[in-house]
């Protein structure tokens, strides 16, 4: 909206105030303007630039996955990962989907290899969950991982989220021990129901900020080293063959979704 100005009077000298200060009445509020959008516009990016998570939104994908995650889903009849739009912020999110509690759990989990920059003493994990179904458990979960012998150094997690039909922000954060060769970020689901990850966020924090929550553990835990497949440490006994993925539009607790499906289960023929 321009803005009111009184009408130029006819003395020059009056005249010539007259436009002085015209122009500073018209050009100081759209140069503070444009600094303000400079300032937010810088802003971003160094939030941007600060994420260690490639991809976070889910947004990118190769050949309909998700570019820099993978998904884990131990084989059950109701059982699968997938990207469901539209997502909290952008055109889609990350899900698991879990029918029937496991005998054994496996940690179904979309998951994040990333490499830390040199000297990171402490991190935090932020995101966005939306779960649903009384059963289940959906959180964040970190963990600082020593390649050579492979063991599990620390580990945090958010608290569980269930029966929750809106976004809830999530946060954990961890002090990185000595001798860290990469962390592994997953979005995890245990029990039975359905969750939602969207706009997630790694970076340094700084050390001075709260310990990290009471689900968080640490010292020279040996555990197995995370490979491409993700093998859980403990699968269930049995479970049926599953056939590859699909894509279409499918009921789900959280309302309908559209996105990449699978793996779709299908029980062995007897």
């Amino acid at each position: 909206m321009n803005p009111v100005l009184p009408p130029e009077p006819r003395d020059p000298l009056a005249q010539a105030r007259h436009r002085k200060e015209t122009f500073w009445q018209i050009t100081l509020p759209m140069a503070v303007f444009g600094l303000l959008l400079l300032a937010l516009a810088a802003s971003a990016r160094g939030e941007d630039a600060a994420n260690l998570l490639r991809n976070p939104g889910f947004e990118e994908l190769v050949a309909g996955l998700p570019s820099g995650w993978k998904a884990f889903v131990y084989p059950a009849p109701g059982a699968y990962a997938r990207l469901v739009e539209p997502g909290r912020s952008g055109d889609r999110a990350a899900a698991l989907v879990i029918a029937s509690p496991y005998r054994r759990e496996p940690d179904n989990n979309w998951s994040q290899h990333v490499t830390l920059p040199a000297g990171t003493a402490r991190l935090t994990l932020s995101g966005w969950i939306r779960a649903e179904g009384p059963g289940a458990d959906a959180f964040l979960w970190l963990q600082c991982w020593q390649r050579r012998p492979a063991r599990m150094l620390a580990e945090a997690r958010t608290a569980a989220l269930s029966a929750r039909e809106s976004w809830t922000r999530a946060e954990v954060s961890l002090d990185v021990p000595a001798g860290t060769d990469f962390v592994m970020v997953r979005l995890t689901l245990r029990g039975s129901g359905e969750g939602w990850f969207d706009d997630l966020r790694l970076a340094p924090a700084d050390v001075n900020s709260p310990p990290p929550a009471s689900g968080s553990t640490s010292g020279n835990a040996p555990a197995s080293a995370p490979s491409d497949r993700e093998t859980p440490a403990t699968p269930p006994a049995s479970a049926p063959a599953v056939t590859p993925g699909y894509s279409g539009v499918a009921p789900t607790p959280c309302g309908n979704a559209r996105g990449s499906y699978g793996p779709a289960p299908r029980r062995r023929a007897m």
